[in-house]
């Protein structure tokens, strides 16, 4: 189960459908292979969208922020990747080198998918007139600055006038790039996230896991998987703390991911010491996953958290807040708790629930796997 708007390209999301042995020749685009949830889906995605028949190159923004494992994983696949060199988005030396490519290389579909190549996708459009489509995977553009606005106006500019095909990963982001941004119904098809199930085939490592980590086999481990970024609630989780820690001393809440807020995030949690630890950036997601007792995922704003598709795979209990597209993937008191973004009281109390209840835990986690097996 793997999905992506890539895979509208199979469907003839551009150009009317593949036929016979044709060959489509697709330049996927994205600024960087830095740790995040569209960066992980895409080198998933691009070596079996290549298996279909696509003749499939990546193109890069720059790569000075990569993960070197995403790094190592699109390398190990075979798919060929052209990075730009870019240093800021309007950088002429790279725009001449990513145009002099479509004309050269005469590309048959470019695919964007993320801010900075939504811009420059939808410029190549219009210069080059090479058909193009692009995936959605977030409600809103940050606008904290006068920077970020100029940039959010920009995508929705782009979505709106740039593309042939505009791919959301939910009914709700569809939902909103329709009525918030007047993207035109027409130009919408929703293509939800998927999960690469061979990677989270963690059975039976449970107690190995925990064993190797340090955790007793009585502790009562909350997780959250998110980068540490604004918008991802964190704070909200660590106004929940004191309140989840008090349900029993053997509860403990480990933050997985790394990010701009991780010294901040840390001095705030220093009151609940080693009850409260952040596990940095990790690779093992899988079987962190697989270890822990419930998932928390707090955040303010989602388009489709694929972190509770991946806490489905080992039957992962998940709260998670009411936005975006999490009731797509939850339904409310059978496979999770659903609880109000920015309550740190009824996050806490549904956590609790969970922790104390191992029943009703089990149930939920199981009714979240048994969609994906």
């Amino acid at each position: 189960m793997l999905q992506d708007s890539a895979c509208v390209l199979c469907l003839g999301g551009a150009r009317g459908g593949l036929t016979g042995a044709f060959l489509m020749k697709v330049l996927f685009m994205m600024s960087s292979l830095q740790i995040g949830g569209g960066e992980i889906i895409a080198v998933a995605l691009l070596p079996r969208l290549r298996n279909l028949g696509l003749d499939i190159t990546l193109v890069t923004m720059n790569s000075w922020r990569d993960d070197p494992e995403l790094t190592r994983r699109l390398q190990a696949s075979g798919v060929p990747r052209l990075d730009l060199d870019a240093r800021r988005l309007f950088d002429a030396g790279a725009s001449l080198r990513f145009l002099g490519m479509l004309r050269r290389e005469k590309y048959d579909l470019i695919h964007a998918s993320d801010q900075d190549t939504i811009i420059l996708g939808a410029l190549a459009r219009r210069l080059v007139g090479v058909p193009a489509v692009m995936t959605r995977h977030v409600m809103d553009e940050p606008t904290f600055t006068w920077k970020e606005r100029v940039r959010a106006r920009m995508v929705v500019s782009a979505m709106r006038r740039g593309y042939d095909r505009v791919i959301p990963v939910s009914n709700a982001v569809s939902h909103h790039l329709f009525h918030r941004y007047g993207v035109r119904q027409s130009l919408l098809e929703t293509v939800h996230n998927g999960l690469e199930l061979d990677r989270f085939d963690t059975l039976g490592q449970r107690s190995q896991k925990r064993a190797e980590l340090g955790w007793d086999k009585d502790d009562r481990v909350v997780i959250m998987v998110a980068m540490l970024r604004r918008g991802k609630g964190h704070d909200i989780l660590l106004s929940a703390a004191q309140e989840i820690l008090e349900s029993s001393d053997r509860v403990q809440i480990k933050p997985v991911g790394g990010g701009a807020l991780e010294s901040d995030l840390k001095a705030q949690a220093a009151k609940f010491g080693a009850r409260v630890q952040f596990l940095g950036e990790r690779q093992d997601v899988p079987e962190l996953l697989a270890a822990s007792d419930v998932l928390v995922l707090p955040s303010l704003s989602e388009a489709l958290p694929t972190v509770l598709l991946e806490a489905g795979a080992p039957g992962l209990p998940v709260v998670a807040t009411d936005v975006g597209g999490t009731r797509e993937i939850v339904v409310e008191g059978e496979t999770g708790l659903v609880v109000k973004a920015s309550d740190a009281g009824a996050l806490a109390e549904s956590v609790k629930l969970l922790l104390s209840d191992g029943t009703l835990a089990s149930e939920m986690g199981s009714k979240l796997k048994s969609p994906l097996q």
